[in-house]
């Protein structure tokens, strides 16, 4: 059985008081979740928006929650389904993000959508941490 040792530094905050990483990720998560639904819905309305996430959760092999640890799965799936329009969508969906996060977008970043979710996961986690 492995235990846990805390450790209290003179002025540093009790664990109780720190934001948690958990809640900070489910944030994200859910940031992540809505710029999604949010971009599809007005590229291609909610009924269709819908439709393109269950497709993917029956052919991918994921429910739309777990999109946000399944960013790869679903970056792969969403390009076989749209082709050469899925880099548009995931411009988008990036842009949305950011914009929910509250940071700049930068449509001038090279990095591949899987690597911008990730950075953007990092940064939002810097700045609200």
């Amino acid at each position: 059985m492995l235990t846990a040792t805390y450790y209290h530094v003179k002025g540093a905050p009790l664990a109780s008081s720190l934001p948690s990483n958990t809640s900070k990720q489910k944030e994200f998560d859910q940031r992540l979740l809505e710029s999604i639904d949010d971009c599809l819905k007005q590229v291609f309305g909610e009924s269709t928006g819908k439709a393109i996430l269950a497709f993917l959760e029956k052919n991918q092999g994921f429910k739309r929650e777990e999109i946000p640890r399944r960013v790869e799965d679903f970056s792969t799936g969403l390009s076989q389904l749209m082709g050469r329009a899925a880099p548009v969508l995931k411009g988008l969906i990036v842009k949305f993000l950011c914009f929910k996060l509250g940071l700049e977008y930068d449509g001038k970043q090279e990095l591949k959508f899987v690597d911008y979710i990730q950075a953007l996961r990092n940064r939002f986690e810097e700045v609200e941490g």
